[in-house]
């Protein structure tokens, strides 16, 4: 699932201690795989959740939990507008969700993009992705790099990155498959994609 929450500025301060103390409480609860805070590397009043859990019953706990409540309670007031919510899957062409584990995930430069696809040019736009993913993940400092669907709409798509550095990240834009990627995917959009470099805040 990706959550996105755009938060009236002046509550900023008060809500993220709130969603920080879910997110590390939610990493301990039965059937979490992953869950994440971050916000864009400039600042800014959004903030970006990335969660997994290994089922429906797990996510549903989660729901009845204290600090998700305490969460929702702030928002009521904290939310400058409703919250966009996508539930995202692994693709059946491309490897499952990657949960290595992250250090210092605190240092790290992560990358979200949603990504529009012409229906059209779904098939040479997934058969990039299914070249590109081993060879991201190979490369010196990549920690994750994940695609997904997002259901419900499929022609929407979300890729995920982290590195240990941003020097890391930078260096990957300069190899041949990266650069290529970068070349043609333009061509293969309904709409410019919607980037974000984040830092974590709830390491």
């Amino acid at each position: 699932m990706l959550n996105i929450l755009t938060l009236k500025p002046d509550h900023l301060s008060a809500f993220l201690p709130l969603m920080q103390n879910n997110a590390h409480e939610s990493r301990k609860e039965p059937g979490n795989e992953a869950f994440w805070v971050f916000q864009d590397e400039q600042g800014g009043n959004t903030l970006y959740l990335i969660e997994s859990w290994t089922s429906q019953s797990a996510l549903d706990a989660h729901m009845r939990t204290a600090p998700l409540r305490a969460v929702q309670k702030a928002g009521q007031q904290a939310l400058a507008s409703p919250p966009v919510s996508l539930p995202i899957k692994a693709t059946t062409l491309v490897p499952a969700f990657d949960l290595r584990p992250v250090q210092q995930t605190g240092h790290t430069r992560n990358v979200l993009v949603r990504l529009h696809v012409q229906p059209t040019a779904k098939k040479d736009f997934l058969q990039i992705i299914q070249n590109t993913l081993p060879q991201a993940r190979k490369a010196h400092g990549n920690l994750i790099y994940d695609f997904f669907e997002v259901k419900d709409d499929p022609d929407q798509f979300i890729l995920f990155e982290r590195w240990d550095s941003v020097a890391s990240h930078e260096a990957n834009l300069t190899l041949p498959y990266a650069k290529k990627l970068g070349a043609i995917l333009p061509s293969l959009l309904a709409s410019a994609s919607d980037r974000h470099l984040l830092k974590d805040v709830a390491p």
